[in-house]
């Protein structure tokens, strides 16, 4: 039987989600054997579930997902479908990266309203086609499939707990992170009860959850070929790996002749970017004046993040008074995962949106 925990009701919640949502993961395919357009390694020496909890994030942190520097030059191809708050069909899109190492790839999105490639060559980063910064899907789309789990949590003094999870056939065993001073405060990843394969992240606020399906071996790293995100239990981005494969040897990326300057100096990232970043987020506290009188409103910030993800400053830009203090005290305790560049970690800066609503508590 499930035991209740600290997640309350969004833990029931995620069970009906995951009744309908799960599929079984592909085992691993022998090396050579025909595997249509995904190629799966042969099956390495997988280790075994630690105990600790922060162990098992360490553990998920290195074998789920792309990135580091001791995986062979790679070359993925997906599709990726966005939904509106409704839960309908938006639009459709894609995204292909061929990657020699962090600081030499060729990375493209594609679709109606946002195509570019960026070339990372020894030389910087250069950009054809749009030349804003990703935005929300297209930085959710490259973060689950490449890097789902965060090398660090970003909060000092993460209280780690495990938690089996029982959902029909369907075994888990969860890592619940408790966030010091922080509420909502529990986030969780969840994986294969005996191998560190992630199946499920949940958002802290229990609205939001990811789900891994279809996990291939790719390189001595678990892949899952369809990704799910939904929130309030509807769809808001679907991913599917159509292509995945080594590349033989090492490729020049050169950027077309047109592209002749490189990407430089300060970045500034859409809001939308930036929340697909989020680690750990502070609630603001009403102001109880603001109540007695009824104001109500949206504070608009502008925040400068440091290299290893945590605000520098929050600089108010708009909004009513009687609500700025506060929604500068919550946003600078929030965290973020360190923007990489290049393979370096580099400061960034946004603009955040504290909305203050009475109807909604």
């Amino acid at each position: 039987m499930l035991q209740r925990s600290r997640f309350g009701a969004p833990l029931v919640l995620l069970l009906v989600l995951l009744n309908a949502a799960f599929a079984q993961n592909i085992p691993p395919r022998p090396a050579g054997e025909p595997a249509g357009s995904i190629a799966a390694s042969a099956s390495p020496s997988i280790p075994t579930m630690p105990a600790d909890p922060a162990a098992i994030m360490a553990l998920g942190s290195k074998l789920n997902g792309l990135d580091g520097t001791e995986i062979s030059p790679w070359h993925i191809k997906a599709t990726y479908q966005e939904f509106d708050s409704k839960g309908k069909l938006s639009g459709s899109a894609s995204y292909e990266e061929f990657r020699i190492s962090d600081k030499s790839y060729k990375r493209t999105y594609t679709s109606p309203t946002f195509t570019q490639t960026d070339y990372a060559t020894e030389r910087g980063l250069y950009r054809s086609g749009n030349q804003d910064w990703p935005g929300r899907e297209e930085t959710q789309v490259q973060i689950y499939l490449t890097a789902p789990i965060p090398l660090e949590l970003g909060v000092p003094d993460t209280a780690l707990k495990k938690q089996d999870l029982a959902v029909g056939a369907t075994h888990l065993r969860c890592v619940i992170s408790k966030l010091p001073g922080v509420f909502p405060v529990e986030s969780a990843y969840c994986f294969e009860p005996d191998r560190p394969i992630l199946r499920l992240a949940m958002s802290p606020d229990g609205q939001s959850q990811i789900l891994f399906n279809n996990v291939v071996l790719f390189q001595g790293r678990f892949v899952a070929q369809d990704v799910e995100l939904t929130r309030q239990n509807r769809p808001v981005l679907t991913i599917h790996i159509d292509e995945l494969g080594s590349l033989p040897g090492a490729i020049e990326f050169n950027p077309p002749a047109d592209v002749s300057q490189s990407i430089g100096g300060k970045i500034v990232l859409p809001e939308g970017t930036t929340s697909s970043l989020l680690l750990a987020q502070v609630l603001p506290v009403y102001p109880t004046s603001a109540k007695e009188m009824h104001v109500e409103g949206t504070v608009i910030l502008h925040v400068v993040v440091g290299k290893n993800g945590a605000v520098k400053s929050a600089d108010v830009i708009s909004g009513p008074a009687a609500l700025r203090a506060s929604a500068v005290d919550a946003v600078r305790l929030w965290t973020y995962r360190p923007f990489v560049l290049l393979g370096e970690a580099t400061g960034i800066e946004t603009d955040v949106r504290v909305i203050f609503s009475l109807g909604s508590g």
